[in-house]
């Protein structure tokens, strides 16, 4: 099966910056994105099981590879961009691995590659990425994070790679309410040889858990110092109706944006508009317009600017979906000031397959696990019953080691036996493993990494 979705790209840049409050923004082409972009089909499910009730669904997708055009407004046609491919998952079915590559115009080159690594709630809590120099993986950047009991994320810490060792970038330490809302995030910068404050959040909610007040506040030197703040509004629905955004000039606030939103009878946003403050008055700043199909998904969104007399075109995205609610097409493009011609566009292909929902995903079903995945190249094969052999072999399909001489048979009271592999003399890079026990072939891929 194939998806095909806009991209909607922002990359992951290792600086500290204010927090944006506004939920809408236009979008643009990018350069191939950095990192992990497309999260755990668990995470997915659980956050489209809080927000719409159509997502919490028995089938989630699962990638196994991604393409994406861009239009060339010379030859008015897609070309080739980049692809996103060796998409690895853990037994929890957590994205862990994959490869970015781009197209030169005849061929696909390496672009970038990235790792990831998750507790047993599904919270990722590494991520690690390389980049291509020509001929071999190079370290990149680096990301770890920590959660409490509630899964809130405690803190995070960003590294670059630099000199041969990781060097710390920046880094965030979150704060949260009773009810698990966010209540404060800190951010601060390595400046070389100690941590500095650059970034502070704190934030407010009402008694139905709607944030209510952002503030953002900069440090400097000494003390912080307000930036922003954000005051947002909601219906009885408890559907956010709009927000007001304030500067601070340094004795007092002053007013800087505002925008409104509508909703239809299902709850759906359905148009938002925008407004400066000019020094005296609002003025029209930019709209956006969505509409929604009878499974209350979105299937267009409008976005146009104001040119001082009337509205113009600015982007559009599109979309079409399967009779699961699973996005199969999508299309972004992006008019000039004029709002008549297209200067720019995206479009992207997911190939996936379906599996059971996340309440089934505990185990696979032939009881085979690999662990730790990814690995230095060694590693344990279990089963719940006896296996009598294990098989590995590299990208190409050539086989590297076979664990036949290896196996321990532990017959433990449960039946279980396992197999320990050492294959930390062969490169980094996935392999496949053929795990024979009984009349049962499974085959599972990990991935030996430095």
């Amino acid at each position: 099966m194939r998806k095909k979705i806009s991209s909607n790209k922002m990359k992951i840049a290792l600086l500290l910056t204010i927090l944006a409050f506004s939920a809408n923004a236009f979008t643009q082409i990018n350069p191939p994105p950095s990192g992990l972009r497309h999260s755990s089909p668990v995470q997915l499910k659980k956050v489209h099981g809080q927000t719409n009730p159509a997502t919490d669904r028995s089938l989630i997708p699962i990638y196994d590879s991604i393409y994406q055009w861009q239009w060339d407004t010379l030859t008015q046609d897609w070309q080739n961009n980049y692809r996103t491919i060796d998409m690895v998952y853990d037994s929890r079915h957590n994205l862990i691995h994959e490869i970015v590559q781009t197209h030169t115009g005849n061929v696909w080159v390496n672009f970038s590659q990235c790792s990831a690594t998750y507790d047993g709630n599904d919270n990722q809590t590494s991520q690690t990425e390389q980049s291509w120099n020509g001929s071999t993986w190079e370290n990149s950047s680096k990301y770890t994070a920590t959660y409490d009991l509630s899964n809130n994320r405690i803190n995070d810490v960003g590294q670059v790679w630099s000199n041969n060792a990781w060097e710390n970038s920046w880094r965030y330490a979150y704060t949260y309410d009773p009810g698990n809302n966010l209540a404060s995030d800190t951010g601060q910068i390595w400046s070389g040889s100690a941590w500095e404050n650059s970034a502070l959040g704190v934030y407010t909610y009402d008694a139905g858990n709607n944030l209510t007040n952002g503030l953002s506040m900069n440090w400097n030197g000494t003390s912080w110092e307000n930036s922003w703040q954000y005051l947002y509004t909601y219906d009885p629905g408890n559907n956010q109706t709009g927000y007001l955004a304030q500067n601070w000039t340094g004795t007092s606030w002053e007013n800087s944006l505002q925008c409104t939103y509508t909703y239809d009878v299902n709850n759906n946003r359905t148009s938002g508009i925008f407004v400066s403050w000019n020094g005296s008055a609002w003025v029209n700043s930019w709209q956006f317009t969505d509409t929604y199909d009878g499974s209350n998904n979105l299937v267009n969104e409008l976005n146009q600017s104001w040119n001082d007399s009337a509205w113009i075109n600015s982007s559009e995205n599109s979309y079409t979906y399967d009779s699961n609610n699973f996005t199969l097409t999508g299309s972004f493009i992006q008019w000039d000031n004029t709002g008549t011609v297209v200067i720019s566009g995206d479009s992207t292909f997911y190939y996936f397959h379906t599996i059971v929902g996340i309440d089934d995903l505990a185990a696979p079903d032939d009881g085979i696990a690999v662990y730790p995945n990814p690995n230095n190249g060694k590693f344990t094969i279990s089963g719940n019953r006896a296996i009598e052999g294990a098989e590995v072999f590299n990208a190409q399909g050539v086989r590297v080691s076979t664990g036949d001489n290896t196996i321990r048979q532990d017959h433990p009271s449960n039946g279980k036996a396992s197999v320990q592999m050492d294959l930390s003399s062969c490169s980094t890079g996935i392999y496949v493993i053929c795990v024979f026990s009984g009349t049962t072939l499974a085959k599972r891929k990990i991935i030996i990494e430095n």
